[in-house]
């Protein structure tokens, strides 16, 4: 329940900034560097008061679309949180009167728009697609801090003795 502007119609400047944008997004969803995210604009909906989108998962429309990236502009609205669900819970993402909001997910994850309460929310919806590998090289992950830190507890993990259940003296 909601306006469609045709994307015939739309034309995004991202000011240069889609790069750093798509980078973070592969960084937040764990893939390598050994990948890149493209991003295929979808559409533009624009929700007014009452609208929502129900709980759904998004189509795959291309074999190397990965995930969703939405856009939400800034506008001055009530409602119309975005609603992102996994196995861990859910994500509820508001929007801002003064700033984009970005929101990155797996194109299988379950999501929603709440409805509108008050105002116009604007959004824009792109298809990540995901060029090159999505295995890492050999060394690729080394310098990552995560990586390091994963490391280094399993390394005390499998220094540390290992203690007994019961006692032996029985």
């Amino acid at each position: 329940n909601t306006w469609h502007v045709p994307s015939d119609s739309v034309t995004i400047d991202w000011g240069g900034r889609l790069p750093e944008l798509l980078d973070e997004a592969r960084g937040a969803r764990g893939l390598p560097r050994t990948c890149r995210l493209g991003a295929q604009f979808h559409s533009m909906l624009v929700y007014e008061r009452g609208q929502f989108f129900v709980a759904h998962q998004d189509s795959v429309t291309d074999d190397d679309m990965l995930a969703t990236l939405v856009v939400m502009l800034p506008s001055a609205h009530t409602g119309g949180e975005l609603v992102v669900h996994d196995v861990h819970g859910e994500e509820s993402y508001a929007g801002s009167r003064t700033e984009a909001t970005c929101v990155a997910f797996y194109a299988d994850r379950l999501h929603e728009v709440k409805p509108v309460r008050t105002g116009y929310r604007i959004t824009l919806t792109f298809n990540l697609l995901v060029e090159g590998s999505t295995t890492p090289c050999p060394g690729a992950w080394e310098n990552d801090i995560a990586v390091e830190q994963l490391a280094r507890l399993l390394r005390r993990h499998f220094a540390t003795a290992r203690v007994g259940r019961y006692d032996s003296t029985l």
